[in-house]
């Protein structure tokens, strides 16, 4: 039940606005959907081209995914330092290349399990599966692996909580 008793509940975000702006029932807030529900996905590839496929695959299975992509360990490290540092929320999803240039994909995973340990990870890689789970085991990282190349049904399961 809302302040007013209606029984109907908008967010803080929406009392705001709507106590700050006159027209809240303008044409212009018909387009803005402040409740929108989106994933936040971080990619982290040293391959143009496959980040383009990957984004691509993404935004065509859930249109309203924000999207933040990486050609390097190092980038994606300064990235979610910055955001840990500031208290902010991690990516909702993470799509990490192995094979990266200076520190590989791993490093980036065990960041990521550290300071945001609700971001569903996936490493990815052309390389022998077989391989790369023995070092996920030798590492103690209890995160999912996926061949490349990914197909329409892994990027669902990823989109999906």
């Amino acid at each position: 039940m809302d302040q007013h008793g209606t029984g109907t509940y908008t967010s803080p975000m929406e009392e705001y606005i709507k106590w700050t702006t006159p027209f809240w029932n303008s044409a212009f807030f018909d387009e803005l959907d402040l409740l929108d529900e989106h994933k936040d996905i971080l990619i982290v590839e040293d391959d143009s081209d496959t980040i383009k496929l990957f984004k691509k695959m993404f935004r065509t299975s859930d249109e309203n995914c924000r999207i933040k992509s990486m050609t390097t360990a190092e980038d994606a490290i300064r990235y979610l330092r910055d955001l840990k540092d500031k208290n902010m929320q991690g990516p909702d999803a993470a799509v990490i290349d192995y094979h990266l240039s200076g520190k590989n994909g791993l490093y980036v995973c065990h960041l990521l399990d550290a300071y945001f340990p609700q971001t569903k990870v996936i490493l990815v890689s052309a390389l022998d599966p077989a391989e790369i789970k023995s070092k996920l085991k030798e590492q103690a990282l209890n995160i999912e692996f996926m061949p490349k190349p990914l197909d329409r049904g892994q990027i669902m399961y990823i989109l999906n909580p």
